[in-house]
């Protein structure tokens, strides 16, 4: 039995296909003639790459793994990293199957990210806003907060004691 878990139709380097989702697994078909396409060859991803951007190609590389808390997270892979030429340091990833831009990484996007792990307090990943670094934060932050509505009141008794006596 055939399990899909999703069929889209899509446009690779001008050419329409049919790109399916099996488990983990990415399938792409030309819709015309309905042949398996193989992934991107270096040339076609140097193609999308000066479609996508004005500055010139350095170099690209074929990526099948990534690793954990990597600048290229949640994208398809296999893919095609692409670097280019210019002041902000860009890498251009292209997914192998779909031939589409999954990620556009720079300098100033490295920043983000970097600032962004510090707001959230994950310094791995960058992406779980619920780790337990923070959640003990927020946790202190609500016992401060308290006490400092219990001293309130406290010292308010207090000072409406001493005002009474004088």
């Amino acid at each position: 039995m055939l399990s899909l878990g999703r069929i889209q139709l899509q446009q690779r380097l001008h050419t329409p296909v049919y790109v399916v989702k099996r488990a983990d697994k990415l399938l792409v078909y030309n819709a015309e003639t309905g042949r398996k396409l193989l992934p991107l060859t270096e040339t076609e991803a140097l193609s999308i790459a000066t479609n996508a951007s004005r500055l010139p190609v350095l170099s690209a590389t074929w990526v099948t793994e990534v690793k954990r808390g990597s600048e290229y997270r949640e994208g398809e892979l296999p893919a095609w990293k692409i670097e280019l030429k210019g002041v902000d340091e860009a890498h251009l990833w292209i997914g192998a199957n779909t031939g589409k831009v999954s990620a556009i990484r720079t300098n100033t996007w490295r920043l983000y990210d970097l600032l962004w792990s510090l707001h959230i307090m994950d310094y791995v990943d960058r992406d779980n806003f619920n780790s337990w670094l923070l959640r003990a934060f927020a946790l202190l932050g609500v016992m401060t907060v308290a006490s400092g509505v219990a001293l309130f009141f406290v010292s308010a008794k207090q000072r409406k004691r001493s005002s009474a006596r004088s």
